[in-house]
């Protein structure tokens, strides 16, 4: 049974009733007619012309093209597109875990990272040192692998934070 995700409880409460906002994990940088000042002509008409309906189970195919493009040897029959992150979690600790699996989750980290492969298996959190600039125990996680329960470490979990060029 998948328990309660107690921080997305918390902000069904406040997330809209608070003055200001100081946590949000979403861009709330710019309005949509902002975006679509970079669209092309052609990309703009597709906007305007865009239908409200379902969509193809694994995404819609523009989208999965696009993606795969970013990438040197990918296409788009190896992308699958979710609404958001947690369908995306949700479905892949599905795949990669059984109920005789070890996961190793660093936090902190988004809840449902931790929370869906405890419902599924056996689960050791590691907690970055907030103490010592959120530096992460190596060797923390090599004792989770050996105290592990089970015969098999099957997932290391992991999100990272931090801005993607803080380490150039």
């Amino acid at each position: 049974m998948l328990r309660d995700f107690k921080l997305e409880t918390f902000f069904s409460k406040w997330e809209f009733n608070v003055r200001h906002h100081m946590c949000a994990s979403d861009m709330e940088t710019m309005t949509i007619n902002q975006l679509l000042s970079f669209a092309t002509d052609e990309d703009r008409e597709k906007w305007d012309n865009l239908p409200l309906k379902y969509i193809e189970t694994y995404g819609m195919p523009e989208l999965r093209t696009e993606i795969a493009n970013t990438y040197d040897n990918i296409s788009q029959k190896n992308i699958l597109a979710f609404a958001g992150a947690e369908e995306g979690i949700f479905a892949a600790m599905h795949c990669i875990l059984s109920k005789d699996d070890h996961a190793i989750v660093i936090t902190p980290n988004y809840q449902s990272s931790e929370t869906i492969p405890n419902s599924i298996c056996d689960v050791t959190g590691v907690s970055l040192d907030s103490d010592n600039n959120w530096d992460l125990d190596v060797q923390k996680i090599l004792d989770a692998i050996k105290t592990s329960i089970c015969s098999r470490c099957l997932l290391l979990v992991c999100c990272s934070f931090f801005e993607e060029n803080q380490f150039l």
